[in-house]
């Protein structure tokens, strides 16, 4: 009785001039769906570009618990097998990663495949537009991966239900707004969140930094390379949990950080201020906590 089953996995694919080339192909996938006991199972970099059935199959494993399909050169998912999808228990890992899968199609597909996803990676898509609340209805999440994408507006609110949201990475989108705790008294995620990721988007102003001080448990806070300016207040101090904080590459203009913004920072190991007209404001015998 096969449980687990590698035909791929970790970088197996040849890189070519930043393009992958698969170094297997395989095409329909319905002889998985014999493999009713089947519980990992990993085709990354195997392509499956002739494989149009692999969301149907993948609705006929009831036991799958994780799952791993990244530079696989997916077909979209085809309309008609929306209907077939099966509300699974069991899958609780996903890696859809550097495929062009596009937001009309997925989306209708990956909030009907599964109630307990712990672990969800889409990055590298071709994901458009405004992310959907029905995010917010993934109350297990714990990592969820949306970088390099198209995304854009708000980071939105539905966050807030994610009470066990620990890894939030969206790299290199459009974003342009923080919303993720306007409701701090509502939002669970604020306590839970423990690395956030924005760097690469276009977030701008000073508010983002005032709404990142209610997510005290923080630990890794990217920021880089976005449109931030105006002053950094020193509440800034008030991530106690804060080891790695990165602001390079903003549009911060002749704004000066003293002793006091590090003064409960006591375990911050590694500040990234390239790239910034920034003022450090310290006296020569300050030793940091």
């Amino acid at each position: 009785m096969l449980e687990t089953f590698r035909l791929g996995g970790n970088g197996e694919g040849l890189f070519y001039r930043h393009n992958i080339v698969n170094t297997f192909t395989v095409g329909k996938l319905e002889w998985l769906s014999h493999l009713s006991f089947i519980r990992e199972l990993d085709l990354s970099f195997v392509s499956l570009s002739s494989a149009n059935d692999w969301s149907q199959v993948i609705n006929k494993l009831p036991f799958l618990e994780e799952l791993s399909l990244s530079h696989c050169d997916l077909p979209s998912i085809s309309p008609s097998s929306f209907s077939f999808t099966n509300f699974s228990t069991s899958l609780t890992s996903l890696d859809l990663s550097g495929n062009s899968l596009t937001s009309s199609f997925v989306y209708p597909w990956l909030f009907n495949v599964s109630s307990n996803l712990v672990s969800l990676d889409l990055s590298m898509n071709q994901l458009k537009g405004p992310i959907p609340e029905a995010f917010g209805n993934m109350i297990t999440m714990q990592e969820l991966y949306l970088s390099h994408n198209q995304l854009e507006g708000e980071i939105f609110k539905s966050f807030g239900n994610m009470c066990s949201l620990a890894f939030l990475d969206m790299e290199s989108n459009h974003l342009s707004t923080f919303g993720i705790v306007q409701n701090t008294s509502l939002s669970c995620t604020s306590y839970s969140l423990r690395e956030l990721s924005l760097a690469y988007n276009q977030l701008k102003g000073n508010s983002v930094l005032n709404e990142i001080t209610k997510l005290p448990s923080l630990s890794v806070l990217d920021l880089g390379y976005n449109l931030l300016n105006g002053t950094i207040k020193e509440s800034i101090g008030q991530l106690p949990n804060l080891k790695v904080f990165r602001l390079a590459g903003n549009a911060f203009d002749n704004v000066v950080i003293s002793e006091a913004h590090f003064s409960n920072l006591t375990e911050l190991r590694s500040l990234d201020l390239s790239y910034t007209y920034l003022t450090l404001k310290i006296s020569s015998g300050w030793s940091p906590l």
